[in-house]
């Protein structure tokens, strides 16, 4: 037997075998592939649950303070304006901060959604690197290169992105109560008003003359 039949490239006459030589060749490139998308799954493997339910928090962390602020605002906001129309200890005065608190808890739960589709991005981005990488692996069967693009897309996709601004949901709820108040003051004294009710529970600003 010689050397090449020893190692199954050799035909029955000792010549080199190209079927065997083939499929030599197949199983080293399956072998690099296999190893390339090991280092694929190694290098993303800090893309576990934990690292999305920490992206939601983080801007859970960033949005939560805004919402307070907004709504210490608001409230002091509509506190001075139920004030200065004689409202302040009124009923009407616990329905408006009522509507305060119902749109702050609307906000908790919309900071919450928010926070789970940045994670929920960042997951889809995550498998589309993935998905692309594999691809590179069955196509270079090259593990070194793999792995040193593997690093870098795990450290473009580890890096927390821009958040926005939330928006200030009482802006509109404290402003009409107080264009309400600012109609009572400037009505005239001997005007004759529409009785349709506004925020205060009183006749609206709509003056006939």
């Amino acid at each position: 037997m010689g050397i090449l039949d020893f190692f199954g490239f050799g035909g029955d006459d000792g010549r080199p075998d190209p079927a065997a030589e083939a499929r030599q060749r197949e199983a080293v490139r399956l072998a690099k592939i296999k190893s390339a998308i090991g280092n694929i799954d190694t290098e993303f493997a800090g893309f576990n649950p934990s690292f999305y339910d920490n992206q939601t928090q983080s801007y859970m962390d960033y949005a939560q303070p805004q919402l307070d602020d907004n709504f210490a605002d608001a409230k002091k906001s509509l506190a001075l304006t139920l004030a200065r129309g004689g409202q302040g200890q009124s009923s009407t005065a616990g329905i408006e901060f009522g509507k305060l608190k119902k749109r702050y808890d609307l906000g908790i739960q919309d900071i919450a959604k928010k926070g789970q589709q940045y994670s929920n991005n960042t997951r889809s981005g995550v498998e589309s690197a993935r998905s692309a990488l594999i691809s590179q692996a069955n196509a270079t069967a090259d593990p070194g290169q793999i792995s040193r693009d593997a690093a870098r897309q795990y450290q473009t996709l580890n890096t927390l992105p821009p958040f926005d601004p939330i928006a200030n949901t009482f802006n509109n709820l404290t402003s009409n109560i107080a264009t309400a108040a600012q109609a009572h003051r400037l009505a005239p004294n001997g005007a004759t008003r529409t009785f349709v009710s506004d925020l205060f529970g009183r006749d609206s600003g709509k003056v006939i003359t």
